[in-house]
């Protein structure tokens, strides 16, 4: 099986062959908050770009949000003014399904909206729907695309050092 790998520099030559994959990647999905008023919805969210996913190999986005049907949480941010909180019911997760999505970044601010039981179901409902997450809790999303290894990790700027980042560093 072959291996995706960056750059190496080894002092034995390499020979590898050449391979490609075609990926796909979205930012800010948000299948639209239900927080405060409640509800699902059954409007087809991507049945316009769906014939650009099919057929790719892999197909990614970052769920800006949570799947979650609580309320506001202790460990979560407190509602107010100018503040938003994205919630959507985990049934939602189905369009995500049907969208074809494999993998979801959940390293981004509106993850835990709704504190760690709204971060724990947002999980649970990708999981249930066959979508693999990578998050800043340090989880990797692996999969095999194309006959080859891919590992997904996800970052974000919130959490990181007070120094710029390196291009070809990345920080676990």
């Amino acid at each position: 099986m072959k291996k995706l790998v960056g750059s190496l520099i080894l002092s034995t030559l390499i020979t590898q062959s050449v391979f490609a994959l075609t990926i796909s990647a979205v930012g800010d999905i948000m299948l639209g908050t239900d927080y405060p008023s409640g509800g699902k919805s059954s409007i087809d969210f991507f049945a316009a770009v769906r014939p650009y996913m099919q057929g790719n190999d892999i197909n990614f986005g970052n769920y800006e949000g949570t799947l979650f049907d609580g309320s506001p949480q202790p460990d979560g941010k407190r509602p107010g003014k100018d503040r938003y909180l994205f919630r959507t019911h985990p049934a939602m997760v189905g369009h995500l399904k049907k969208a074809g999505y494999d993998v979801m970044s959940l390293a981004n601010n509106h993850a835990r909206d709704f504190g760690s039981k709204g971060l724990k179901s947002t999980k649970e409902a990708l999981k249930s729907a066959g979508i693999l997450y990578s998050s800043k809790d340090g989880e990797v999303a692996s999969l095999t695309a194309g006959g080859t290894s891919v590992a997904v990790i996800a970052v974000t700027p919130f959490d990181l050092p007070e120094r710029p980042l390196t291009p070809g560093l990345i920080l676990l």
